[in-house]
């Protein structure tokens, strides 16, 4: 049976006004609902999730509630004479006129179905704003961690060009070895042999939170304790374990709960790159030891924000080793500052200036027959920059180090455009410049005329959706790079591109897409040749399925 509007208001008086004793089916499922609530209340206290002063003002509440409830219900019966003293009571009394029977049930099951909902709302949200289960079963530190990760499975084919050198040195080798003869076969890189490898990376960490703005992050990878610009490991073992590294370990202090328009962020330990950057320079796997400073604040205009980004980190700490002498370290101080402009509603330009000194990284020739300036061999190194042998005996062992001093001033912007929403286009430039760089000392230390390539310069796209983390999202990239020889440390550089290392030209282009929540894959090529090194060409297939929680 259906009702008008109107109707349905007299109906509801009309239910209110049939005497208590004629609902008797319906008082007692109202009594059992009542007791399982109070059971529930009960045994809650008895498990200790909810104390015994919050579960009476549950119950006085309730109680509350029930008497206004009888109060209305008696006026409209015009029993209006022995109500308690609640305000329902002392309220006009109303008389209601007579509703038939079949009515009056239908109201009362609605009413119960409604009650049922609004009794089971009420307790999920005081279970909800109370906590219940959650903060007196669980420590403290528990709702004070936070877990993230990653996973990633990689198929990666190499392809080189038969026209190769087949005698490019492996300096991190020769130092290993300890000269170029106890390397062996070693002593070169692989520049012929086509190789096709499955890979895998793995990264747990977590974030603890320790109050006033201050935070703990420890994070686990797989990888090893020599390169630091991949935690890939390639796969086939005999099925022997891999090893795990301590990747990051830092204290951080934010104050973005403290402030509302500035935000200032201290890292110290082993931290992430804190810069705005491409792979050109810095390898999206490398981790900065030192300690940082990042701030950002409102800048002129409405949506616009100026930021700064400082560092000082340690690649090699100070040294006191008598009787072999001692060092005062290896450095990097960096300075970075720059702009997030909203230009139109559907754009917006982020660009920063700069300024990278690296300290004592230029090797020291030894005195004859002597090994006290060792240390200043870099600790790894891949291939590209200027080197010479800083070893002095004649030739019985070698030490190959850097050459030339690294000072860089670095430019980098990106535009972004969301108007062909739902996805986006960003175009990306970046470009560095070595001017620390003197072809007068470099020649001097490898002993022959050594010309100035110290730029190195990347322009790329991406269109499509910068969160690929959902089934059917997508983007498709490009680019092309130029880092000549010592533009940059080739240490720190992307690790994919030719494999590694500076002296190389190329370009990029792939594809992601979304294949789960938080699950993509991931296709590129890698096509790189030498600038004006030795014939060294290689193109790099991969295809990886990554996964993040």
């Amino acid at each position: 049976m259906t009702t008008k509007p109107w109707g349905k208001t007299l109906l509801v008086c009309a239910f209110f006004a049939q005497p208590i004793s004629t609902h008797a089916a319906a008082n007692t499922e109202l009594l059992e609902l009542k007791n399982t609530i109070l059971n529930l209340v009960d045994e809650l206290v008895n498990q200790g999730v909810l104390t015994e002063d919050s579960a009476t003002t549950i119950k006085q509440q309730a109680a509350l509630k029930a008497r206004e409830q009888v109060a209305r219900q008696a006026i409209a019966e015009g029993r209006a004479e022995n109500l308690p003293d609640t305000q329902a009571g002392r309220q006009q009394v109303v008389r209601v006129p007579y509703v038939p029977e079949f009515v009056r049930e239908e109201i009362r099951a609605e009413v119960r179905e409604e009650l049922r909902a609004d009794v089971t709302a009420d307790v999920v949200a005081t279970a909800r704003d109370e906590g219940w289960g959650t903060p007196d079963a669980l420590p403290d530190w528990v709702n004070r961690l936070k877990f993230f990760g990653d996973a990633r499975v990689m198929y990666k084919a190499i392809r080189f060009d038969n026209s190769n050198d087949r005698q490019m040195p492996k300096y991190l080798a020769i130092n290993n070895a300890g000269g170029l003869t106890q390397a062996g076969t070693e002593a070169f890189l692989n520049a012929t042999e086509d190789q096709d490898w499955f890979r895998m990376r793995a990264r747990l960490g977590v974030k603890a939170a320790l109050g006033s703005g201050y935070s703990a992050v420890i994070r686990l990878a797989s990888g090893n304790d020599v390169s630091p610009i991949s935690r890939n490991r390639t796969l086939g073992n005999y099925f022997a374990s891999y090893d795990v590294v301590l990747d990051q370990v830092y204290l951080e202090w934010d104050s973005k709960d403290l402030w509302l328009e500035n935000e200032l962020q201290v890292q110290g330990g082993r931290i992430p790159n804190p810069f705005f950057h491409t792979s050109m320079m810095w390898d999206r796997d490398l981790v900065f030891d030192g300690v940082s400073t990042n701030y950002v604040g409102p800048f002129w205009g409405e949506g616009n924000r100026f930021f700064t980004n400082a560092g000082v980190f340690t690649l090699l700490p100070d040294v006191a080793n008598e009787p072999l002498g001692s060092t005062d370290g290896k450095w990097l101080w960096s300075i970075q500052g720059g702009l997030d402009l909203e230009m139109t509603e559907e754009s917006r330009v982020k660009f920063a200036v700069g300024y990278y000194q690296f300290e004592n990284v230029v090797g020291q020739l030894n005195d004859p027959f002597s090994t006290t300036k060792d240390w200043t061999a870099p600790e790894f190194l891949t291939k590209g920059n200027s080197v010479f042998d800083i070893r002095n005996d004649g030739q019985q062992t070698n030490r190959f180090a850097l050459a030339s001093e690294f000072e860089l001033v670095n430019v980098i912007a990106e535009f972004a455009y969301t108007g062909f929403a739902p996805f986006d286009v960003v175009l990306t430039a970046d470009y560095t410049q070595n001017i620390g760089f003197d072809d007068g000392d470099v020649s001097a230390r490898v002993g022959a005329p050594v010309s100035e390539k110290n730029e190195a310069w990347l322009a790329q796209f991406e269109i499509g959706w910068r969160d690929i983390a959902q089934f059917g999202r997508w983007s498709v990239f490009g680019g092309y790079r130029s880092i000549e020889r010592d533009a940059v440390m080739d240490a720190f550089t992307d690790s994919d591109f030719h494999l590694a290392g500076t002296d190389t030209e190329g370009w990029i282009a792939g594809i992601r897409f979304g294949v789960a929540t938080n699950s993509w894959l991931r296709a590129r090529v890698l096509s790189a040749d030498e600038i004006d090194g030795a014939r060294n060409s290689i193109d790099v297939i991969q295809v990886d399925l990554n996964g993040r929680f």
